[in-house]
């Protein structure tokens, strides 16, 4: 390993997969991975580290990163309105700065439909931030599917 400018090379990585459903039943908000079976793979948790209590990034290092969500959905109803936003967040309920929002409307309740968001920006250090789904209240759910990814890679 080498460094430049104070990032190591190779650069920093979190990788979180969905492997079973979560159990969202309620049009509630919620962040990637909330009540799901998920597998972590970090390669340098000094820099990024999710946490799986609360569902989100933590940087630690100030820099340029990069955020990839690519999930699957199922929804109760349709049509249904889902949005999907990757924040900066001190929790869920909290405070939520948004960086990125995407509305996706899915018409048909039968099969998952595929979603996918990204953002490239600069964090500052100890920040937390993930990709957050809101169905826009009403009675209309929507579940994470097994398969779903989100990632956060150190660019700069």
């Amino acid at each position: 390993n080498i460094t430049v400018s104070t990032c190591p090379i190779p650069t920093p990585f979190s990788f979180v997969s969905v492997d079973a459903a979560n159990a969202i039943t309620a049009s509630v908000d919620y962040y990637f991975g909330t009540n799901a079976t998920r597998t972590v793979t970090q390669s340098h948790i000094d820099y990024i580290a999710f946490d799986t209590t609360n569902n989100y990034f933590t940087i630690s290092q100030a820099g340029w990163y990069e955020f990839e969500m690519q999930g699957s959905l199922l929804v109760n109803s349709s049509p249904a309105s889902i949005n999907t936003y990757i924040v900066q967040t001190t929790g869920l309920g909290g405070v939520e700065s948004v960086k990125m929002q995407k509305l996706q409307v899915i018409r048909a309740n039968i099969d998952p439909h595929d979603t996918m968001i990204k953002w490239i920006g600069y964090c500052g250090a100890a920040t937390n931030w993930t990709c957050k789904f809101n169905s826009g209240g009403g009675v209309i759910t929507n579940q994470l599917q097994k398969g779903s990814v989100f990632t956060c890679r150190r660019l700069l």
